[in-house]
């Protein structure tokens, strides 16, 4: 990860903007300072997570921060391929599995000494939460790396990043299937672009990516 990466990764202000958190002045005035100037901050874009010698995730930034599209590269697509996309237009961001985040962000945590909860957090805005998963575990798992950044209070972890973010998506359900791996489908399928008829998702990418951290 770059420097200019690190150092926006250093400020409350980025992650606010990248999970387009929807902060309250009044109530989280002991949070950040409001000034007449816009704070400004640099980021590499698009930043690479290499998993492999030759293969691994990135997140390529759009014109706005919470614009945001999460994609998978190798040899044959060194540009990525678009697995998810999050923003107000394209809402696909249901992608990735709890147990696929954490995965990756165990993996990943070795290339940020610095912030090795950064890489599970900015992934977790592609984390698709489910009936079926273990919300106790995914809420311990998420504030203890949000409280590893030092910029949050509990209170502001529990009501913008819980509360908000960290619940199930109704109408969704994760299916293994041999030859795809795991895919999304129900009724809110539609915020995925991982279901088994989109010809385009490059499923066997993922599942040869995930083997190889075990998931």
């Amino acid at each position: 990860m770059k420097k200019l990466w690190k150092n926006a990764l250093h400020h409350r202000e980025f992650w606010i903007d990248y999970f387009f958190l929807e902060t309250d002045p009044e109530v989280w005035e002991n949070e950040f300072v409001i000034d007449d100037e816009p704070f400004a901050y640099e980021y590499e874009n698009p930043i690479r997570f290499p998993i492999t010698k030759d293969s691994g995730l990135l997140l390529e930034m759009g014109e706005y921060l919470p614009s945001t599209s999460l994609k998978i590269y190798d040899r044959s697509a060194p540009t990525g391929i678009e697995i998810g996309k999050f923003d107000d237009s394209h809402p696909h961001a249901a992608v990735l599995r709890f147990e696929e985040v954490e995965a990756l962000g165990n993996f990943l945590a070795q290339q940020v000494p610095e912030y090795p909860s950064a890489p599970y957090i900015l992934l977790s805005n592609f984390m698709a939460i489910t009936d079926a998963d273990d919300l106790e575990r995914i809420h311990q798992k998420t504030k203890e790396a949000w409280r590893s950044l030092a910029l949050f209070s509990d209170d502001f972890i529990q009501d913008e990043v819980i509360d908000r973010i960290g619940y199930p998506i109704k109408g969704i359900q994760f299916t293994h299937q041999p030859e795809f791996g795991w895919y999304c489908e129900g009724e809110a399928s539609f915020l995925s672009l991982r279901i088994s008829d989109n010809k385009r998702f490059p499923f066997k990418m993922l599942k040869e990516l995930l083997n190889h951290l075990g998931t």
